[in-house]
């Protein structure tokens, strides 16, 4: 038993030490980069869509389709203030009524976008918060997926090992009946 626990305890300090070290993803200086996910009216996922990327000075500098999952996602951007845009398949754009999101060099920013109504015109796309679990986990990087699974596996491990007791000690109890 004293083997088990001392392998739990040794991987768990070593995912904790992965986990809080700096992860090359985000140190790589490779831009920033914006990505979300576009819901229509219904909640369900939006496609025939494509998102506009719009820099501070009303210049639109990149433009992406929607995924059949709703995904959009904007790489290698440089450092500034952007806004987004909406335009459906029949070209109509909408832009989207929510603050500029300010980006700084190699970070990573969500904005998820839900559709006021079927189809955008304009004033009809907002903001909103999120979409739960399965949206933030399809939203992460693959680096990010990996110390999230670390985080996880070191909560685990210091769970395990708090909650395990000792073989090789007597139990004690506080009460020591009195002598007769």
């Amino acid at each position: 038993m004293r083997t088990v626990r001392s392998t739990v305890a040794s991987l768990t300090v070593f995912a904790l030490l992965l986990w809080i070290a700096p992860s090359p993803a985000l140190a790589s200086g490779d831009g920033a980069r914006l990505e979300g996910l576009l819901v229509g009216v219904d909640g369900r996922p939006a496609s025939d869509m494509t998102v506009h990327l719009i820099d501070g000075q009303g210049n639109d500098v990149a433009q992406v389709a929607v995924s059949d999952e709703g995904v959009y996602s904007f790489q290698q951007l440089a450092p500034g203030e952007y806004s987004l845009g909406i335009e459906n398949a029949e070209g109509q754009m909408a832009p989207v009524m929510a603050p500029a999101v300010n980006l700084s060099d190699a970070q990573l920013a969500r904005r998820d976008v839900k559709l006021m109504q079927a189809n955008p015109g304009p004033m009809t796309a907002g903001i909103t918060p999120n979409y739960g679990a399965g949206a933030w986990w399809a939203g992460l990087s693959t680096a990010a997926k990996a110390w999230t699974i670390v985080a996880i596996v070191a909560v685990v491990g210091i769970t395990a090992a708090a909650l395990s007791g000792s073989d090789d000690e007597a139990p004690t109890s506080p009460y020591v009946p009195p002598e007769e």
